[in-house]
C-alpha cells in the first residue's frame, strides 16, 4: 500500500484590511476644497454688498443741494467751487472727513461766509447750509473801461459780476483793487464807505472834504464830518 505524502498546509489567509489612509485623505482635501470654494463665494458676497453699499451712498457734487449767492446759478456756483478747491466729482456721503473736505472746499469760494452742515436727504441729495456774502456797496475802479466791484460791510472784495440793484453806490473812482476776491480790499475810502453803508441804508455815499455825504433811500440827506 503506497504511502500517503504529508499533506502541505495551506498558506495562511491574510486578512483584507480597508485602505482607509487614502480614503481618510481624499475626503480630507475635499473638505478643504468645499471650504475654500464657501470661502471664496462669502468673501465675493461681502466684497458685493460692500460696492452695492458705497455705489448707494456715492454722490456726485452736483447732488449738493444749498443756497446759492444772488446773481449765480446753482451749477456755475458749484462748478467754481470744485475748480477753487480742486475738489473730485463724487463723494462718499457719510464719511466724515470727507464731509468736513466738502465744507472746506466752499469756505475757499469769495462768496461764501459761512458753512455748516452736511447731511443725506431722502431724495438721495446733500444738504448743505451755506451762508453768502451779503454786498452793500458799488465801486467803480479805473480800469480803463467802466468797472464796477462790490464789498461787503467788512470791506471784503466780492468777484466781478452783476451789481445788486438795491446797495449802495460809492461816488467817483478808486484805483483797482490789488487783493484778489475773497479779501479785504485795502483801500481807507472803499473800506469807511463800506461801514457806513451797512450803518445808513443808502443809494449813494460820497467822500467829500470835510465828511462824507450820504443820500438815503428814505429820508434826508446825511452829512457825517469822519
Amino acid at each position: 500500500m503506497a504511502r500517503k505524502k504529508d499533506a502541505k498546509p495551506p498558506p495562511p489567509v491574510e486578512e483584507s484590511r480597508p485602505k482607509r489612509r487614502p480614503l481618510l485623505r481624499g475626503f480630507a482635501t475635499l473638505i478643504a476644497i468645499v471650504s475654500l470654494l464657501a470661502s471664496i463665494v462669502w468673501v465675493g458676497l461681502q466684497a458685493a454688498s460692500q460696492i452695492q453699499s458705497r455705489s448707494r451712498y456715492t454722490l456726485a457734487f452736483t447732488d449738493i443741494d444749498c443756497d446759492v449767492p444772488a446773481g449765480l446759478e446753482k451749477n456755475t456756483f458749484l462748478a467754481e467751487v470744485r475748480y477753487l478747491s480742486d475738489f473730485p466729482e463724487s463723494f462718499p456721503a457719510h464719511d466724515p472727513p470727507t464731509q468736513e473736505r466738502i465744507r472746506e472746499a466752499f469756505r475757499k469760494h469769495p462768496w461764501v461766509e459761512h458753512v455748516q452742515g452736511g447731511y443725506l436727504t431722502v431724495g438721495k441729495k446733500y444738504q448743505l447750509d451755506v451762508i453768502a456774502q451779503v454786498p452793500v456797496l458799488a465801486v467803480q475802479v479805473r480800469d480803463g473801461i467802466p468797472l464796477m466791484r462790490i464789498v461787503t460791510a467788512t470791506g471784503i472784495l466780492l468777484p466781478a459780476g452783476a451789481v445788486p440793484g438795491e446797495i449802495a453806490v460809492l461816488v467817483g473812482e478808486v484805483p483797482s483793487p490789488l487783493t484778489p476776491a475773497g479779501q479785504v480790499w485795502n483801500d481807507p475810502i472803499v473800506k469807511r464807505a463800506a461801514e457806513l453803508a451797512k450803518e445808513y441804508p443808502a443809494k449813494r455815499i460820497e467822500k467829500t472834504e470835510g465828511g462824507w455825504r450820504i443820500t438815503r433811500t428814505i429820508g434826508p440827506v446825511l452829512t457825517i464830518e469822519r
